[in-house]
This record gives C-alpha cells, structure tokens and sequence, in this order.
C-alpha cells in the first residue's frame, strides 16, 4: 500500500497531443488543493482543480506488480472498479487460498479473475467470467455483501445484486 500511497502523492503525467510522449507534470502546474487530497466541501472546488482531475488521469510513477507480472490483462479495456475477495479452501488436506478479483468495466461488465499461489510460491491466474452487469453504462461502485453472499453493483442509472452463486 505504501507504493500506491507514493504514486498518488507524486507527479501526475500528461499528453499535450494525441500523438505525444506522456510526460510528468511540473509541480508549480498542479492546482491548489492538489487533486486527491481530502477537501471539507467538494462543491467548493474550483473549476481549474475539476479540469485538472478530467485531463491528467494518470500518475507518473507505476506502482509494481506484486509477482513481476500483473494478474490479468487485456488490451483496450479499462476498469472502473475492483473489489476483492479471500477464500480458503481444503483442497485433499491441503489449505489452499484463492484471490477473487471482480473488476468493473467503463462498458458495464464484470470480470471475475482468480489467482492462486502453488507449493513453490510460484503465481497462477485464470479469468472465470465476465457478466453483462449494467450493458454499456460504467460501473461506478461494486461491493461484497458477505451477509446476503452476493456482488453489489451500481452505475449511474441502476443496482444490481449478484448472488454469489452466479458470481
């Protein structure tokens, strides 16, 4: 968490054409108060702050994959949301743990990726699913509901509830 908090406070990266290297942005361009820092009242931000945030999405610094290698990818798809899920398991006697990664999508899908570790320590990682959750509206917010053992998701026009039994 430590490398995440680092990215966040660092320098931001921007594009001056579509055709451009990203590059880190000055310091002295950053507005007041600096983007991703808590703020009494959001409504009282200025326009230069909300501009600022819509044109630099992306932070300078990478923070690394735990494994040296990232835990799914797939070209051309942004993810909105991720929540996360442990679960152990008694696999022939063995307690084995799972990662459940269900990220929400900008076109409204579900992509639901588990990872595993074997005896030698070494990663695995498989995609189990991708539902169709809000068709073509981003998923703004997703959450695990242990209680009702189900995937809540919301996106600007509805909310859903997936049991986990479909999930």
């Amino acid at each position: 968490l430590d490398d995440i908090h680092r990215a966040f406070k660092g320098k931001f990266k921007e594009q001056a054409t579509s055709s451009s290297a990203w590059l880190p942005v000055l310091t002295s361009r950053v507005p007041e108060p600096r983007p991703g820092e808590c703020v009494n009242d959001t409504e009282t931000l200025p326009d230069t702050v909300l501009n600022f945030i819509r044109s630099h999405p992306l932070m300078d610094s990478a923070v690394a994959h735990r494994d040296d290698k990232p835990v799914y990818y797939k070209r051309d798809l942004l993810f909105t949301h991720l929540v996360v899920d442990k679960l152990k398991y008694d696999v022939f006697g063995d307690q084995m743990e799972y990662t459940v990664y269900y990220a929400g999508t900008n076109l409204g899908r579900v992509y639901k990726i588990v990872q595993w570790y074997d005896d030698e320590g070494e990663s695995f990682s498989v995609l189990l699913d991708v539902f169709d959750v809000t068709p073509n509206e981003p998923i703004r917010a997703m959450a695990i509901s242990r209680l009702h053992k189900s995937l809540i998701v919301a996106s600007d026009e509805r909310i859903r509830q997936i049991l986990s039994s479909d999930a």
